[in-house]
C-alpha cells in the first residue's frame, strides 16, 4: 500500500519541484507540515532516491515522535539521541543508549538508505571521528587466523565486558578456544570456535538456550562506545596531564 501511495505522491507537481530544486542544489523552505507530514515527505524523498536524510528537531521528544512516524512507513529509520552528561556517576550512563548511538553511527556509514531523526543537543555533541570509528570496527572471517590473546585484548580496548555467560550486547566470554560475543550490530550473540589461531566455525546462538542457530561466514564487531581511547592515546593523555 505504501509503495502505491508513494508512487502517486511522487507524481505531484509540488514533489517534483522539491526534487528539481534538490538536483540543482537549491536551498528550500518547506512549511505547513505537521510531524506526520514531514515524516511522510522524507520517506518519499528517501524512496525516490535521496538515500541519506537527516531530520533535526528542537528537542528529544519531537525526535522520537517523528521517528515513530517514519518507522510506520519504512524500515530505514534510526533515532540518534544525545549523549548523557553525568559527571557525578559515570556508571549511571545508560549502556543501552550508548550502544544504540554506536549502532546508528555504523548504519550512517554503511547503509545505502537511511533516515536519521535527531535533536539539536545531539547534533552539537561531539562524536568519534569517522575514520577512527571505521578503524576500530573488527571483522572476523571464517577460515582466517587471528592471534587469540591479541583479539581478547582488542575486545577489552573496544569496551566489551568479559563475563562468564553472555546476557546482553557488549559482552563476551571465553571457554578454552571458544569465544562468545554479542556485537552491537547483531540481534543474536555469536560463537566463534578456534583451532589454534584459525577460526574453525562462526555461528549465531540463542541467548537463552545457548543452542546454535545458523552458520555464518563473518562477524562485524563494533566498538562499545562512541568515545574511547586506545593504549597509545591513553599514554599520551597521561604524559600531557603529568606536565601540569
Amino acid at each position: 500500500m505504501e509503495k502505491y501511495l508513494f508512487s502517486q505522491f511522487q507524481k505531484t507537481e509540488k514533489f517534483n519541484v522539491i526534487i528539481d530544486n534538490y538536483n540543482h542544489n537549491k536551498r528550500q523552505l518547506i512549511h505547513g507540515l505537521n510531524e506526520e507530514g514531514l515524516a511522510y515527505l522524507c520517506c518519499n524523498l528517501n524512496d525516490y532516491g535521496i538515500n541519506k536524510i537527516l531530520i533535526i528537531t528542537n528537542n528529544e521528544f519531537k525526535s522520537k515522535e517523528i521517528n515513530n512516524y517514519v518507522k510506520s512507513y519504512t524500515n530505514n529509520a534510526e533515532l540518534f539521541n544525545p549523549r548523557e552528561l553525568i559527571l557525578y556517576n559515570v556508571d549511571a550512563l545508560s549502556k543501552e543508549d550508548i550502544h544504540k548511538r554506536v549502532d546508528t553511527l555504523y548504519k550512517i556509514i554503511n547503509d545505502k538508505k537511511l533516515i536519521v531523526t535527531t535533536s539539536l543537543n545531539s547534533v552539537v555533541s561531539r562524536v568519534i571521528p569517522k575514520e577512527k570509528f571505521k578503524e576500530n570496527i573488527l571483522k572476523l572471517e571464517y577460515g582466517r587466523s587471528y592471534n587469540f590473546e591479541n583479539l581478547i585484548c582488542r575486545l577489552n580496548e573496544l569496551g566489551y565486558e568479559r563475563v562468564d555467560a553472555i546476557e546482553g550486547h557488549g559482552q563476551f566470554s571465553v571457554r578454552g578456544g571458544i569465544l562468545d560475543i554479542f556485537s552491537l550490530s547483531e540481534n543474536n550473540p555469536y560463537r566463534i570456535e578456534f583451532f589454534d589461531d584459525e577460526i574453525d566455525s562462526i555461528r549465531t546462538v540463542d541467548i537463552k538456550t545457548q543452542r546454535s542457530i545458523k552458520n555464518e561466514k563473518q562477524l562485524v564487531i563494533l566498538p562499545c562506545n562512541d568515545a574511547f581511547f586506545n593504549k597509545k592515546e591513553l599514554e599520551t593523555i597521561k604524559e600531557e596531564l603529568g606536565k601540569d
